[in-house]
Protein backbone atom coordinates (compact mmCIF):
# COMPACT_ATOMS: atom_id res chain seq x y z
CA UNK A 1 0.00 0.00 0.00
CA UNK A 2 2.77 2.36 0.61
CA UNK A 3 3.78 2.44 -2.98
CA UNK A 4 0.54 2.93 -4.39
CA UNK A 5 0.34 5.96 -2.31
CA UNK A 6 3.91 7.19 -3.32
CA UNK A 7 4.24 5.96 -6.48
CA UNK A 8 2.88 6.59 -9.62
CA UNK A 9 2.05 3.85 -12.37
CA UNK A 10 5.44 3.82 -13.71
CA UNK A 11 7.86 4.42 -10.68
CA UNK A 12 5.59 1.06 -8.83
CA UNK A 13 6.08 -1.49 -11.86
CA UNK A 14 9.67 -0.32 -11.53
CA UNK A 15 9.87 -0.91 -8.24
CA UNK A 16 8.17 -4.33 -8.84
CA UNK A 17 10.72 -5.38 -11.53
CA UNK A 18 13.35 -3.95 -9.23
CA UNK A 19 12.16 -5.98 -6.04
CA UNK A 20 12.17 -9.21 -8.62
CA UNK A 21 15.64 -8.97 -9.44
CA UNK A 22 16.86 -8.39 -6.19
CA UNK A 23 14.97 -11.15 -5.14
CA UNK A 24 17.18 -13.38 -7.65
CA UNK A 25 20.24 -15.48 -7.13
CA UNK A 26 23.04 -14.00 -8.82
CA UNK A 27 22.88 -15.12 -12.12
CA UNK A 28 21.54 -14.50 -16.11
CA UNK A 29 18.28 -14.19 -16.79
CA UNK A 30 16.21 -13.82 -19.92
CA UNK A 31 14.02 -10.42 -20.76
CA UNK A 32 11.09 -13.38 -20.98
CA UNK A 33 11.61 -15.12 -17.80
CA UNK A 34 11.94 -11.72 -15.92
CA UNK A 35 8.60 -10.56 -17.50
CA UNK A 36 6.66 -13.89 -16.96
CA UNK A 37 7.57 -13.62 -13.42
CA UNK A 38 6.54 -9.90 -13.15
CA UNK A 39 3.08 -10.21 -15.19
CA UNK A 40 3.99 -7.76 -17.69
CA UNK A 41 4.80 -7.84 -21.46
CA UNK A 42 8.24 -8.54 -22.91
CA UNK A 43 7.92 -5.05 -24.55
CA UNK A 44 6.84 -3.48 -21.04
CA UNK A 45 10.00 -5.06 -19.09
CA UNK A 46 12.37 -4.35 -21.44
CA UNK A 47 11.55 -0.61 -21.73
CA UNK A 48 11.22 -0.12 -18.05
CA UNK A 49 14.24 -2.56 -17.38
CA UNK A 50 16.30 -0.36 -19.50
CA UNK A 51 14.88 2.63 -17.50
CA UNK A 52 16.03 1.74 -14.30
CA UNK A 53 19.60 0.87 -15.56
CA UNK A 54 20.14 3.73 -17.23
CA UNK A 55 18.61 5.99 -14.49
CA UNK A 56 20.67 4.12 -11.80
CA UNK A 57 24.05 4.49 -13.60
CA UNK A 58 23.34 8.07 -14.53
CA UNK A 59 23.50 8.64 -10.76
CA UNK A 60 25.96 6.55 -9.61
CA UNK A 61 24.16 4.08 -7.86
CA UNK A 62 25.42 0.91 -10.38
CA UNK A 63 28.99 0.24 -10.67
CA UNK A 64 28.55 -2.03 -14.27
CA UNK A 65 25.37 -1.97 -15.90
CA UNK A 66 22.91 -4.80 -15.37
CA UNK A 67 21.87 -4.97 -19.07
CA UNK A 68 23.40 -8.13 -21.24
CA UNK A 69 23.43 -7.67 -24.74
CA UNK A 70 20.68 -9.19 -26.76
CA UNK A 71 20.18 -11.73 -23.95
CA UNK A 72 18.50 -10.00 -20.73
CA UNK A 73 19.65 -9.21 -17.10
CA UNK A 74 22.85 -10.18 -15.16
CA UNK A 75 21.60 -9.70 -11.21
CA UNK A 76 25.46 -10.11 -10.35
CA UNK A 77 26.15 -6.14 -11.02
CA UNK A 78 22.79 -5.28 -8.90
CA UNK A 79 24.49 -3.71 -6.09
CA UNK A 80 22.16 -1.45 -4.99
CA UNK A 81 19.30 -2.83 -2.11
CA UNK A 82 15.84 -2.77 -1.99
CA UNK A 83 15.62 0.35 0.48
CA UNK A 84 18.07 2.21 -1.56
CA UNK A 85 15.98 1.53 -4.78
CA UNK A 86 12.94 2.55 -3.04
CA UNK A 87 14.53 5.85 -1.34
CA UNK A 88 15.97 6.55 -5.09
CA UNK A 89 11.95 6.44 -6.25
CA UNK A 90 11.14 8.70 -3.13
CA UNK A 91 13.21 11.04 -4.10
CA UNK A 92 11.14 12.10 -7.47
CA UNK A 93 7.61 11.50 -5.74
CA UNK A 94 5.83 14.43 -5.33
CA UNK A 95 3.48 12.78 -2.01
CA UNK A 96 6.81 11.49 -0.42
CA UNK A 97 8.34 15.35 -0.97
CA UNK A 98 4.70 16.91 0.18
CA UNK A 99 4.92 14.66 3.28
CA UNK A 100 8.68 15.64 3.91
CA UNK A 101 8.02 19.29 3.69
CA UNK A 102 5.20 19.46 5.40
CA UNK A 103 6.71 17.95 8.29
CA UNK A 104 10.36 19.41 7.74
CA UNK A 105 10.19 22.37 5.91
CA UNK A 106 6.41 23.56 6.89
CA UNK A 107 7.82 27.38 6.13
CA UNK A 108 8.07 26.87 2.39
CA UNK A 109 3.81 26.82 1.89
CA UNK A 110 2.17 25.81 -1.08
CA UNK A 111 3.55 28.37 -3.52
CA UNK A 112 7.19 27.73 -2.52
CA UNK A 113 6.93 24.08 -2.70
CA UNK A 114 5.12 23.79 -6.17
CA UNK A 115 8.32 26.01 -7.57
CA UNK A 116 10.83 23.61 -5.83
CA UNK A 117 9.13 20.45 -7.36
CA UNK A 118 8.59 22.20 -10.59
CA UNK A 119 4.76 21.30 -10.23
CA UNK A 120 1.60 23.06 -10.58
CA UNK A 121 -1.20 22.94 -8.27
CA UNK A 122 -3.01 21.22 -10.23
CA UNK A 123 -0.26 18.38 -10.71
CA UNK A 124 0.03 18.22 -6.71
CA UNK A 125 -3.57 17.88 -6.41
CA UNK A 126 -4.01 14.77 -8.74
CA UNK A 127 -0.74 13.07 -8.11
CA UNK A 128 -1.73 12.98 -4.34
CA UNK A 129 -5.01 11.72 -4.81
CA UNK A 130 -4.14 8.81 -3.36
CA UNK A 131 -2.21 10.07 -0.57
CA UNK A 132 -5.60 12.07 0.04
CA UNK A 133 -7.62 9.24 -0.18
CA UNK A 134 -5.77 7.45 2.73
CA UNK A 135 -5.14 10.37 5.45
CA UNK A 136 -8.87 10.52 4.90
CA UNK A 137 -9.37 6.73 6.90
CA UNK A 138 -7.87 8.37 9.92
CA UNK A 139 -9.83 11.62 9.20
CA UNK A 140 -6.54 13.77 8.32
CA UNK A 141 -7.04 16.13 5.83
CA UNK A 142 -3.85 18.42 3.82
CA UNK A 143 -4.98 22.13 3.71
CA UNK A 144 -3.14 23.36 1.05
CA UNK A 145 -3.55 27.01 1.19
CA UNK A 146 -2.12 27.06 4.87
CA UNK A 147 0.21 24.12 3.80
CA UNK A 148 -0.74 22.12 6.91
CA UNK A 149 -1.93 18.63 7.96
CA UNK A 150 -5.29 18.72 10.17
CA UNK A 151 -6.40 16.25 12.64
CA UNK A 152 -6.11 14.54 15.85
CA UNK A 153 -2.47 15.35 16.55
CA UNK A 154 -1.01 11.69 17.68
CA UNK A 155 -2.89 10.39 14.55
CA UNK A 156 -0.43 12.89 12.44
CA UNK A 157 2.28 12.05 14.33
CA UNK A 158 1.75 8.46 14.00
CA UNK A 159 1.31 9.12 9.33
CA UNK A 160 4.88 10.65 9.59
CA UNK A 161 6.40 8.44 11.37
CA UNK A 162 5.07 5.26 9.28
CA UNK A 163 5.79 7.15 6.06
CA UNK A 164 9.60 8.68 7.40
CA UNK A 165 10.29 4.78 8.41
CA UNK A 166 9.38 3.05 5.57
CA UNK A 167 11.16 5.47 2.95
CA UNK A 168 14.22 5.77 4.58
CA UNK A 169 14.51 2.80 6.12
CA UNK A 170 17.72 3.35 8.78
CA UNK A 171 19.42 4.77 5.63
CA UNK A 172 19.30 8.19 6.83
CA UNK A 173 18.21 10.73 9.31
CA UNK A 174 16.51 13.41 8.05
CA UNK A 175 15.69 15.09 10.64
CA UNK A 176 17.43 18.72 12.14
CA UNK A 177 17.19 16.61 15.40
CA UNK A 178 20.13 14.32 16.34
CA UNK A 179 19.28 11.16 17.06
CA UNK A 180 20.76 11.74 20.76
CA UNK A 181 18.67 14.85 21.25
CA UNK A 182 15.32 12.75 19.91
CA UNK A 183 16.23 9.85 22.42
CA UNK A 184 15.75 12.51 25.44
CA UNK A 185 12.13 12.43 24.25
CA UNK A 186 11.23 8.59 24.29
CA UNK A 187 13.69 7.46 26.97
CA UNK A 188 11.40 8.06 30.04
CA UNK A 189 8.69 5.96 28.62
CA UNK A 190 10.93 2.70 27.08
CA UNK A 191 11.57 1.80 30.24
CA UNK A 192 7.86 0.76 30.52
CA UNK A 193 7.99 -0.85 27.05
CA UNK A 194 8.90 -3.90 25.79
CA UNK A 195 10.34 -1.83 22.48
CA UNK A 196 13.33 -1.27 25.29
CA UNK A 197 14.48 -4.81 24.71
CA UNK A 198 13.89 -4.94 21.08
CA UNK A 199 17.11 -3.63 18.06
CA UNK A 200 14.20 -2.43 16.04
CA UNK A 201 12.14 -1.00 18.42
CA UNK A 202 14.50 1.25 19.52
CA UNK A 203 15.62 2.39 15.99
CA UNK A 204 11.26 3.09 15.33
CA UNK A 205 11.39 4.82 19.31
CA UNK A 206 13.91 6.91 18.10
CA UNK A 207 12.24 7.99 14.47
CA UNK A 208 9.15 8.98 16.03
CA UNK A 209 10.40 10.75 18.76
CA UNK A 210 12.37 13.19 16.52
CA UNK A 211 8.97 13.16 14.73
CA UNK A 212 7.21 14.55 17.83
CA UNK A 213 9.94 17.10 18.85
CA UNK A 214 9.91 18.39 15.42
CA UNK A 215 6.04 18.97 15.76
CA UNK A 216 6.80 20.27 19.52
CA UNK A 217 9.04 22.78 17.67
CA UNK A 218 6.65 24.01 15.55
CA UNK A 219 3.64 24.43 18.79
CA UNK A 220 1.68 21.24 17.25
CA UNK A 221 1.36 19.77 20.87
CA UNK A 222 -0.89 16.86 21.90
CA UNK A 223 -4.18 17.71 24.24
CA UNK A 224 -4.57 15.66 26.97
CA UNK A 225 -7.71 13.19 27.13
CA UNK A 226 -9.91 12.83 29.82
CA UNK A 227 -10.57 9.29 28.58
CA UNK A 228 -7.56 8.31 29.40
CA UNK A 229 -8.13 9.22 33.06
CA UNK A 230 -7.91 6.12 34.45
CA UNK A 231 -4.77 4.89 33.33
CA UNK A 232 -3.20 8.14 34.31
CA UNK A 233 -4.86 10.03 37.58
CA UNK A 234 -3.91 8.94 41.30
CA UNK A 235 -1.11 6.07 38.88
CA UNK A 236 2.45 6.80 40.33
CA UNK A 237 4.30 4.95 37.62
CA UNK A 238 3.47 8.18 35.24
CA UNK A 239 4.90 11.46 35.43
CA UNK A 240 2.61 13.12 33.22
CA UNK A 241 4.65 16.39 34.49
CA UNK A 242 8.39 15.02 33.23
CA UNK A 243 8.32 17.39 29.65
CA UNK A 244 7.67 20.77 31.41
CA UNK A 245 11.15 20.91 32.64
CA UNK A 246 13.02 18.94 29.64
CA UNK A 247 11.14 20.96 26.76
CA UNK A 248 9.85 24.44 27.99
CA UNK A 249 6.00 23.16 28.34
CA UNK A 250 3.78 23.98 30.25
CA UNK A 251 1.63 21.92 32.70
CA UNK A 252 -1.20 21.19 30.45
CA UNK A 253 1.08 20.77 27.39
CA UNK A 254 3.28 18.54 29.51
CA UNK A 255 0.77 16.42 30.57
CA UNK A 256 -0.79 15.96 26.76
CA UNK A 257 2.67 15.05 25.38
CA UNK A 258 3.32 12.83 28.07
CA UNK A 259 -0.04 10.66 28.22
CA UNK A 260 0.05 10.61 24.38
CA UNK A 261 3.85 9.12 24.73
CA UNK A 262 2.84 6.43 27.94
CA UNK A 263 -0.10 5.33 25.20
CA UNK A 264 1.98 4.69 22.74
CA UNK A 265 3.83 2.86 24.32
CA UNK A 266 0.71 0.40 25.57
CA UNK A 267 -1.02 0.47 22.12
CA UNK A 268 0.38 -2.43 20.20
CA UNK A 269 0.33 -6.51 20.92
CA UNK A 270 3.89 -7.04 22.23
CA UNK A 271 3.69 -9.81 23.75
CA UNK A 272 5.04 -13.10 23.05
CA UNK A 273 6.63 -15.44 26.06
CA UNK A 274 3.35 -16.41 28.15
CA UNK A 275 6.55 -15.96 30.79
CA UNK A 276 7.15 -12.23 30.33
CA UNK A 277 6.76 -10.28 33.51
CA UNK A 278 5.40 -7.72 32.13
CA UNK A 279 1.87 -9.40 31.17
CA UNK A 280 0.96 -8.84 34.74
CA UNK A 281 2.01 -5.55 34.78
CA UNK A 282 0.12 -4.72 31.87
CA UNK A 283 -2.93 -6.73 33.22
CA UNK A 284 -2.62 -4.65 36.47
CA UNK A 285 -2.49 -1.21 34.74
CA UNK A 286 -5.75 -2.22 32.75
CA UNK A 287 -7.58 -3.70 36.13
CA UNK A 288 -6.27 -0.99 39.46
CA UNK A 289 -9.63 1.05 37.70
CA UNK A 290 -13.00 0.14 36.41
CA UNK A 291 -13.23 0.71 32.41
CA UNK A 292 -14.43 0.24 29.52
CA UNK A 293 -11.68 -2.01 27.47
CA UNK A 294 -11.22 -4.29 29.98
CA UNK A 295 -14.58 -4.89 30.39
CA UNK A 296 -14.45 -5.08 26.82
CA UNK A 297 -11.98 -7.86 26.85
CA UNK A 298 -13.33 -9.71 29.76
CA UNK A 299 -16.35 -9.95 27.05
CA UNK A 300 -14.01 -11.32 24.53
CA UNK A 301 -12.58 -13.58 26.65
CA UNK A 302 -15.79 -15.42 27.71
CA UNK A 303 -16.89 -15.33 23.83
CA UNK A 304 -13.46 -17.53 23.23
CA UNK A 305 -14.28 -19.84 26.24
CA UNK A 306 -17.93 -20.56 25.59
CA UNK A 307 -18.95 -19.62 21.63
CA UNK A 308 -15.77 -20.68 20.59
CA UNK A 309 -15.32 -23.27 23.09
CA UNK A 310 -11.01 -22.67 22.80
CA UNK A 311 -9.25 -23.38 26.24
CA UNK A 312 -6.65 -21.82 27.55
CA UNK A 313 -4.49 -22.12 30.55
CA UNK A 314 -3.98 -19.03 32.66
CA UNK A 315 -0.37 -17.91 31.18
CA UNK A 316 -2.09 -18.35 27.94
CA UNK A 317 -4.96 -16.46 28.71
CA UNK A 318 -3.35 -13.40 30.76
CA UNK A 319 -1.13 -13.36 27.47
CA UNK A 320 -4.11 -13.32 24.95
CA UNK A 321 -5.70 -10.76 27.04
CA UNK A 322 -2.92 -8.99 27.78
CA UNK A 323 -2.55 -8.31 24.12
CA UNK A 324 -5.99 -7.67 23.39
CA UNK A 325 -5.71 -4.87 26.07
CA UNK A 326 -3.30 -3.01 24.68
CA UNK A 327 -4.92 -3.11 20.91
CA UNK A 328 -8.05 -2.27 21.82
CA UNK A 329 -6.61 0.97 24.07
CA UNK A 330 -5.92 2.05 20.66
CA UNK A 331 -9.21 2.11 18.95
CA UNK A 332 -10.37 3.31 22.01
CA UNK A 333 -8.05 6.07 22.23
CA UNK A 334 -8.32 7.20 18.60
CA UNK A 335 -12.42 6.61 18.65
CA UNK A 336 -11.81 4.65 15.62
CA UNK A 337 -9.04 2.66 13.15
CA UNK A 338 -5.77 4.48 13.28
CA UNK A 339 -2.75 4.94 11.06
CA UNK A 340 -1.33 1.25 11.29
CA UNK A 341 2.14 -0.03 10.00
CA UNK A 342 0.33 -3.50 8.53
CA UNK A 343 -2.14 -1.57 6.43
CA UNK A 344 0.82 0.35 4.83
CA UNK A 345 3.39 -2.69 4.48
CA UNK A 346 1.71 -6.05 3.66
CA UNK A 347 -1.08 -6.85 1.51
CA UNK A 348 -4.15 -8.63 2.16
CA UNK A 349 -3.55 -12.41 1.70
CA UNK A 350 -6.38 -15.13 1.02
CA UNK A 351 -8.27 -16.07 4.05
CA UNK A 352 -9.12 -19.79 3.94
CA UNK A 353 -12.81 -20.66 4.54
CA UNK A 354 -12.06 -21.80 8.64
CA UNK A 355 -10.57 -17.81 9.05
CA UNK A 356 -13.78 -16.90 7.27
CA UNK A 357 -15.71 -19.01 9.45
CA UNK A 358 -14.25 -17.48 12.92
CA UNK A 359 -14.51 -14.01 11.06
CA UNK A 360 -17.98 -14.38 10.94
CA UNK A 361 -18.55 -15.38 14.63
CA UNK A 362 -16.70 -12.52 16.02
CA UNK A 363 -18.23 -10.28 13.65
CA UNK A 364 -21.44 -10.96 15.18
CA UNK A 365 -19.90 -10.98 18.78
CA UNK A 366 -18.91 -7.24 17.87
CA UNK A 367 -22.27 -6.17 16.59
CA UNK A 368 -23.83 -7.30 19.49
CA UNK A 369 -21.65 -6.13 21.91
CA UNK A 370 -21.42 -2.39 20.27
CA UNK A 371 -25.48 -2.50 20.81
CA UNK A 372 -24.69 -2.05 24.45
CA UNK A 373 -24.28 1.58 25.34
CA UNK A 374 -21.35 1.07 27.13
CA UNK A 375 -19.07 -0.56 24.35
CA UNK A 376 -20.73 1.61 21.53
CA UNK A 377 -17.90 3.67 21.11
CA UNK A 378 -15.67 0.60 19.04
CA UNK A 379 -18.98 0.60 16.80
CA UNK A 380 -16.82 2.31 14.11
CA UNK A 381 -13.56 0.20 14.39
CA UNK A 382 -15.72 -3.38 13.94
CA UNK A 383 -13.82 -4.07 10.99
CA UNK A 384 -10.52 -3.42 11.60
CA UNK A 385 -11.03 -5.50 15.29
CA UNK A 386 -12.41 -8.54 13.30
CA UNK A 387 -8.84 -8.99 12.26
CA UNK A 388 -7.03 -8.09 15.70
CA UNK A 389 -9.21 -10.39 17.80
CA UNK A 390 -8.73 -13.15 15.01
CA UNK A 391 -4.80 -12.73 15.45
CA UNK A 392 -5.96 -12.76 19.19
CA UNK A 393 -6.96 -15.94 19.53
CA UNK A 394 -5.33 -17.43 16.74
CA UNK A 395 -3.13 -20.89 17.93
CA UNK A 396 -0.15 -21.19 19.98
CA UNK A 397 2.77 -22.90 19.13
CA UNK A 398 5.03 -25.04 21.40
CA UNK A 399 8.50 -24.47 20.94
CA UNK A 400 10.60 -27.68 21.44
CA UNK A 401 13.63 -29.08 22.74
CA UNK A 402 16.19 -28.62 20.38
CA UNK A 403 19.92 -30.18 19.72
CA UNK A 404 22.68 -28.18 18.16
CA UNK A 405 19.67 -25.43 17.26
CA UNK A 406 20.28 -22.46 14.29
CA UNK A 407 20.34 -19.34 16.32
CA UNK A 408 18.14 -17.40 14.64
CA UNK A 409 17.66 -12.95 14.94
CA UNK A 410 14.69 -11.94 13.45
CA UNK A 411 15.51 -7.91 12.55
CA UNK A 412 11.90 -6.98 11.98
CA UNK A 413 8.99 -4.05 13.21
CA UNK A 414 7.84 -4.05 16.71
CA UNK A 415 4.37 -4.92 15.57
CA UNK A 416 3.32 -8.09 16.41
CA UNK A 417 -0.11 -7.40 14.18
CA UNK A 418 2.35 -7.36 10.97
CA UNK A 419 4.86 -10.33 12.64
CA UNK A 420 2.44 -13.13 13.87
CA UNK A 421 2.38 -15.57 10.81
CA UNK A 422 6.50 -15.27 10.77
CA UNK A 423 6.82 -15.72 14.45
CA UNK A 424 3.90 -18.59 14.81
CA UNK A 425 6.14 -20.25 11.32
CA UNK A 426 9.41 -19.79 13.02
CA UNK A 427 7.98 -21.19 16.65
CA UNK A 428 6.68 -23.99 14.62
CA UNK A 429 10.35 -25.32 13.45
CA UNK A 430 11.93 -27.47 15.81
CA UNK A 431 15.52 -26.93 14.25
CA UNK A 432 16.37 -23.23 15.29
CA UNK A 433 16.56 -20.99 18.22
CA UNK A 434 14.62 -17.80 17.24
CA UNK A 435 14.34 -14.56 19.18
CA UNK A 436 14.14 -10.35 18.44
CA UNK A 437 18.05 -9.56 17.33
CA UNK A 438 20.02 -8.13 20.01
CA UNK A 439 23.37 -6.80 19.01
CA UNK A 440 25.15 -8.26 22.07
CA UNK A 441 24.35 -11.61 20.46
CA UNK A 442 25.54 -13.92 18.03
CA UNK A 443 23.42 -15.64 15.07
CA UNK A 444 23.86 -18.22 12.59
CA UNK A 445 20.82 -16.79 10.42
CA UNK A 446 19.34 -13.53 10.21
CA UNK A 447 15.73 -12.92 9.04
CA UNK A 448 15.25 -8.83 8.39
CA UNK A 449 13.08 -6.56 6.61
CA UNK A 450 16.09 -3.97 6.12
CA UNK A 451 17.96 -4.42 3.14
CA UNK A 452 21.68 -3.43 4.75
CA UNK A 453 22.54 -5.01 8.12
CA UNK A 454 26.51 -5.91 9.44
CA UNK A 455 26.81 -8.83 10.33
CA UNK A 456 28.45 -12.29 9.45
CA UNK A 457 25.56 -14.51 9.49
CA UNK A 458 23.76 -15.83 6.86
CA UNK A 459 21.09 -12.85 5.58
CA UNK A 460 17.39 -13.84 4.51
CA UNK A 461 15.56 -10.84 3.59
CA UNK A 462 11.99 -11.18 4.50
CA UNK A 463 9.04 -8.69 2.09
CA UNK A 464 5.94 -8.99 4.42
CA UNK A 465 3.85 -9.22 1.23
CA UNK A 466 5.79 -12.12 -0.87
CA UNK A 467 7.40 -13.77 2.20
CA UNK A 468 4.07 -15.09 3.51
CA UNK A 469 3.49 -16.50 -0.10
CA UNK A 470 7.23 -18.40 -0.05
CA UNK A 471 7.23 -19.97 3.32
CA UNK A 472 8.66 -22.97 1.88
CA UNK A 473 11.97 -20.83 0.53
CA UNK A 474 12.22 -19.11 4.13
CA UNK A 475 11.99 -22.96 5.68
CA UNK A 476 14.87 -24.53 3.31
CA UNK A 477 16.91 -22.11 4.01
CA UNK A 478 16.71 -22.27 7.60
CA UNK A 479 16.83 -26.29 7.03
CA UNK A 480 20.30 -25.88 4.80
CA UNK A 481 22.08 -23.31 7.21
CA UNK A 482 20.90 -25.62 9.94
CA UNK A 483 22.65 -28.88 8.18
CA UNK A 484 25.70 -26.78 7.45
CA UNK A 485 26.03 -26.05 11.02
CA UNK A 486 25.73 -29.91 12.71
CA UNK A 487 27.40 -31.07 9.22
Amino acid sequence: MFEEIMFDSVAQLKFRIFKNLAGQLQGSYTYNQLAAETNLSYQQFYKLAHEINDELLANGLLQESIIVPNTGIATTNLSLTIDEYRYFLLENSLPFQLMRALLLKPELGLEGFCQQQFASRSTLSRRTQPLIKYLRRYQITINFQQFKLTGQETAIRLVFFYFFWIGYRNLRWPFEISKADAETYGAPFLKFSPLEKNFVGKLEAAMYSAVALTRISQKKIVAYDPAMDFLFVGNKRYDLDIYAALFDLSHEESQGEAASVYFLTNFLPFYESKSDPAIQQTITLFTRKSNVIWEFVEAFREFVLHELRINLDDETRDLMMANLANIVLAFYGFRGPFPNLPYLMKKPSPKSSDTLLLEEKISSFLYKITDQAEFSIFRPSIQPLIAVLRNGVSSYYYKLVKDQPLKVGVVVESNLMLVKPLSDFLLGINFIEAEYYKKEHTYDFIITTFSKLETSAVVYHWDYNEGYQHMGALYTALREAYLRKNR
